[in-house]
């Protein structure tokens, strides 16, 4: 019998479509390398060698320093001439294929470039330098790795993937560093064709979103900033809603696109809160915003990253973790409003989404969707979703505090989680977040007393414990080693134990014991009316299931604990009672969702509606038409902003200025930070034969400056506001001076 030459194909073979020049240019390439003098062993050593050369040229070079530097790499190619394009494209292909995220070249690209050129460049970068990873990977000893990768599970799974588009693309979409998944993929059956087509259009989903954002914190007005904000947080959504529907499909549940439709409407209630706020005036001068933007400029701007001094010399009476997050946006995407508030509003997002999550888990989808809702719609939190304070990113440390040790105490993990979360809830505004966060074990005791089989909270705390001491201690020692015991006296005396006891307030403890309530009745109203009732079905009228009896009975301690202690200290302020929501949002989600059995879900689902739309036309009433206490420190923050922009327009050099009893926010919008001077400091200042220039917002400060200093000639440069007919209806007041000794 005679073997043709030519075997037939296979069905399976025959069913596939003919391959592309560029495969079969591929493939040709690497039979003829892989038939070649270069062995297996050869090139994996050549491909460790290229690695080491890169990885000491990065190293003992300034290379390196200059290819982490965004800030450098973005004025280098803010030029606006072709240059830049022809710079960016390399260097992006070169950084994504040694290992650096991608998505940082997005947000580059955005920044330098704006969104659709931004873009086109972003994708052309990242896709060469990771079809590169990927060429490299499948010449160095692709069969020599696989068939030692070959006896792991996971890696087999990567190994055998699919050669078509649609895996790639969802690939690209775990959370796993670029460089892994071009190495995986280079290791795997996917061709060419797939790995383009399937990476390029994986990466457009969180790309446009970066890219978006980019070119969005440079637009000159809040307004289109936020448009473009908007526009990226939708294209995610969405992309995440069509991703998870087509797995879901893939896998046949039915459950999860109803997850990301509750997931999609509580974020766009968040984002709709911060874009109503960015959009209107801005209020840094309000609710003692300006301390911690003075905070933020002494790290961002003046490198003073351990402890932090306000204009006023003032030492920073909180820890400085939240400082850190936004100094470190302001150094990459500069200082304005939107970076100032960007933790806060993230933190309430991430918030909202959690407390959805976990009343999902332990509830029920309903119940977790309302839980959620009632974070994002909440009078409270759509004040702080765009403040300039600790609260939210405080409240959200609390919020994993419990749940960690809720986990702990089920036994589903161990205690370092709760004592890490622990630290930094301390680092964000001192140890009250360990005591609100742990005070949920008490719920412990309560089942003790029904239930003599309830579970006993088990592990080990040595090691946990140490490392909450070691980072709360560690920072600690180093910031009073940094500024002595001024840091002593401030958070320990005078924040810790003075908030607690008034003794600098002439207050005492429990002076007004149901102030705390009555904020919580009042600021997350209608929600609230919920926790109180679902507070009274614990007690009454208990889940039938262990596990949810034990969590709600968690939630009620963690809320009732945390009420006795502010209501039992001396210092009352609503915005203390944030950590407290989540649990009672969890509580008040699972009453709202009941009302669904009585009333019927399109009934319940209009009337939320109703709600809804009501406490955003409250916001904007806030927040855009004001009530008149409010109004008046928006317009002085306006015309802040108002004089800045005309003191520059004048061309007076405002680095050297000193500042004698001028807001903060007038050196945010200079961007400058100068603590402020004495007039009797002012003599020491002026040098013989040079001037000063002397900015202040008191009139009285000049006088005392004529009547101090006889000797010296005081001349008016710059005054605010500009037309002195209408001073009377200005309510902030600027002067600059020259001074110059007379001799």
């Amino acid at each position: 019998m005679t073997v043709p030459a030519n075997p037939p194909q296979s069905a399976a073979s025959a069913s596939l479509p003919d391959k592309t020049t560029l495969n079969v240019l591929h493939e040709d390439t690497e039979h003829l390398i892989s038939s070649g003098r270069f062995g297996p062993s050869l090139r994996v050593a050549v491909l460790i060698g290229i690695a080491a050369a890169i990885t000491a040229i990065l190293r003992l070079t300034t290379l390196g320093e200059f290819l982490t530097d965004f800030h450098r790499i973005r004025l280098v190619l803010d030029e606006g001439d072709v240059c830049a394009e022809l710079i960016f494209v390399p260097l992006a292909a070169l950084l994504v294929a040694v290992g650096t995220p991608r998505l940082i070249f997005y947000g580059l690209a955005g920044l330098t470039f704006g969104f659709w050129k931004g873009l086109l460049l972003a994708q052309v970068g990242t896709l060469v330098g990771a079809y590169a990873t990927y060429l490299f990977v499948r010449w160095a000893g692709r069969g020599w790795i696989s068939a030692r990768l070959s006896r792991y599970t996971s890696a087999r799974k990567v190994l055998t993937i699919q050669p078509s588009i649609w895996p790639v693309l969802m690939t690209r979409q775990l959370p796993l560093g670029g460089l892994v998944i071009n190495i995986g993929l280079g290791l795997s059956p996917v061709t060419s064709v797939p790995f383009l087509i399937g990476s390029f259009l994986g990466f457009l989903p969180l790309g446009v979103v970066v890219t978006l954002v980019g070119s969005g914190l440079v637009e000159d007005h809040a307004w289109e900033s936020v448009i473009q904000l908007l526009t990226a947080a939708l294209v995610a959504l969405l992309s995440g809603v069509w991703l998870g529907r087509k797995t879901a499909r893939k896998i046949s549940g039915e459950v999860a696109p109803s997850v990301f439709v509750w997931g999609l409407a509580i974020a766009g209630a968040v984002l709709g809160m911060y874009a109503l706020r960015l959009s209107g005036p801005p209020d840094l001068e309000g609710y003692a915003q300006d301390r911690n933007v003075g905070y933020i400029m002494d790290a961002a701007w003046r490198g003073n990253w351990v402890i932090q001094h306000d204009v006023q010399h003032r030492i920073t009476s909180k820890p400085p973790l939240h400082t850190w997050v936004t100094a470190i946006l302001a150094r990459i995407w500069g200082l304005n409003w939107l970076t100032l508030t960007l933790p806060s509003f993230v933190s309430v997002l991430a918030l909202a989404l959690l407390v959805l999550a976990v009343g999902y888990r332990m509830f029920g989808l309903t119940d977790g969707g309302f839980a959620g809702l009632a974070v994002a719609m909440a009078p409270m939190l759509s004040k702080h979703v765009a403040l300039v304070r600790t609260d939210p990113l405080f409240a959200l440390a609390v919020t994993v505090i419990a749940l960690a040790a809720w986990r702990a105490w089920n036994g589903a993990g161990g205690w370092m989680p709760f004592w890490v979360a622990a630290a930094v809830a301390t680092l964000v505004k001192g140890p009250l977040g360990l005591v609100l966060g742990a005070s949920g074990l008490l719920a412990s005791f309560w089942d003790r007393q029904t239930e003599p089989n309830t579970l006993c909270r088990q592990g080990s705390h040595l090691a946990g414990g140490a490392a909450y001491l070691g980072i709360c201690l560690g920072w600690f020692a180093l910031a009073v080693h940094t500024a002595g015991y001024e840091v002593i006296d401030k958070m320990v005396v005078q924040e810790l134990l003075g908030q607690a006891t008034g003794a600098h307030k002439g207050s005492f403890p429990g002076q007004n014991l149901p102030k705390p309530t009555i904020y919580l009745l009042c600021r997350f109203f209608p929600f609230s009316v919920f926790t109180f009732l679902g507070f009274w079905r614990v007690v009454r009228h208990p889940a039938q299931r262990a596990v949810e009896r034990r969590f709600e009975r968690f939630l009620a301690c963690w809320m009732v604990v945390g009420l006795v202690v502010f209501s039992l200290a001396a210092h009352h302020r609503a915005d203390l009672l944030l950590p407290l929501w989540p649990a009672g949002a969890l509580l008040a989600g699972r009453e709202i969702a009941r009302l669904r059995e009585r009333l019927g879900a399109w009934p319940l689902a209009g009337g939320t509606t109703v709600v809804c739309l009501v406490l955003a036309a409250l916001a904007y009433w806030t927040y855009h038409r004001m009530p008149i206490r409010r109004a008046q420190v928006v317009n002085y923050n306006v015309q802040v902003r108002q004089a800045a922009r005309a003191l520059q327009e004048v061309g007076i050099d405002t680095s050297g200025l000193a500042h004698i009893c001028t807001p903060v926010t007038l050196q945010l919008y200079l961007r400058t930070y100068n603590p402020w001077v004495t007039v009797s400091e002012v003599c020491d200042l002026l040098t013989s034969g040079e001037q000063l220039l002397v900015a202040t917002a008191l009139p009285k400060v000049q006088e005392k400056l004529h009547d101090g200093l006889s000797d010296v000639h005081i001349e008016e440069l710059y005054h605010w506001p500009q037309d002195q007919d209408d001073a009377r209806e200005e309510v902030f007041y600027l002067a600059v001076m020259r001074l110059v000794w007379a001799n």
